[in-house]
């Protein structure tokens, strides 16, 4: 008999997809290397019509949500993988992932808490976030592939721009710019 545990374990997912000319090729994997894109169930919102199982046609510019679900052989676990994308038809999606990191002080390792972290330009103007009391921010979601302008500020240091993109991690070719930036602001002086 198989545990509840050990089969949740075995119908561990992920869906994976890729930009086409024509809009998305996705596919859905199971923990031991199976596809099962066939047998998934896979649904959009946004710009977009599903055309055959782990196919997505993009058909206008916007944000797409692409998701794929599956229900194990006992009917007992309805896996759901989630893709987000933005269309810009006759051009291939890119995918939204995140931006994190630390902010600390310049002048040590000491983390920084309640410094604001904001998206200065580019399509992700705007979106920001506080960070934590252990200096970690996040700010999600954020379009790959594209520079901005991000800054670091808090009341008692000097605000920090840097400049940087966030890269697709399932792209081919050689890795690029992880989602991870950390960030040092300098204590002002008195």
């Amino acid at each position: 008999m198989v545990s509840d545990h050990d089969a949740h374990r075995r119908f561990t997912w992920d869906a994976q997809c890729r930009a086409a000319s024509s809009g998305l090729t996705c596919a859905l994997i199971d923990s031991e290397g199976r596809d099962q894109t066939a047998s998934a169930v896979w649904t959009v919102t946004g710009p977009a019509t599903v055309t055959a199982p782990g196919q997505v046609q993009t058909t206008a510019y916007g944000e797409v949500f692409v998701s794929a679900g599956y229900a194990d052989a006992f009917g007992r676990f309805e896996v759901r993988a989630f893709n987000h994308f933005l269309a810009d038809p006759p051009r291939a999606a890119r995918r939204f992932h995140f931006l994190g990191g630390l902010v600390r002080e310049s002048s040590g390792d000491q983390v920084i808490p309640d410094a604001r972290v904001t998206i200065l330009d580019g399509y992700n103007v705007g979106r920001g976030g506080a960070t934590e009391s252990n200096g970690h921010y996040t700010i999600d979601p954020v379009l790959t592939g594209e520079d901005f302008t991000v800054r670091a500020e808090k009341t008692g240091y000097e605000p920090l721009t840097r400049t940087y993109r966030v890269d697709d991690p399932v792209s081919s070719g050689a890795p690029g710019n992880s989602p991870f930036l950390d960030l040092r602001l300098a204590r002002l002086p008195g």
